[in-house]
């Protein structure tokens, strides 16, 4: 059994998931996190040099939540599941 990383959980941390999320209201939602009890880190800038922070969720999983006006990127509005034959 592989040891448990998951407290090292964090922005740059190499092969380690991570979920990510955006929000243009960032300190907002910081706030609603810390409201709930949430395990909340420090708003501070991360590898790619924007505004985040982290919050572990009651499962243990991650979440970089991001300082964001809009997508990068088209969102995704369909999940398909395709068999490959692999």
């Amino acid at each position: 059994m592989a040891d448990d990383r998951s407290g090292r959980q964090r922005p740059g941390e190499l092969g380690i998931t991570l979920h990510s999320l955006w929000t243009p209201r960032l300190e907002r939602v910081h706030g609603l996190a810390e409201a709930a009890g949430l395990d909340v880190g420090d708003v501070q800038r991360n590898e790619f040099d924007e505004q985040s922070f982290i919050v572990r969720g009651p499962d243990g999983a991650s979440w970089q939540i991001i300082q964001r006006e809009q997508s990068l990127v088209r969102p995704v509005t369909q999940f398909e599941l395709v068999d490959v034959n692999n």
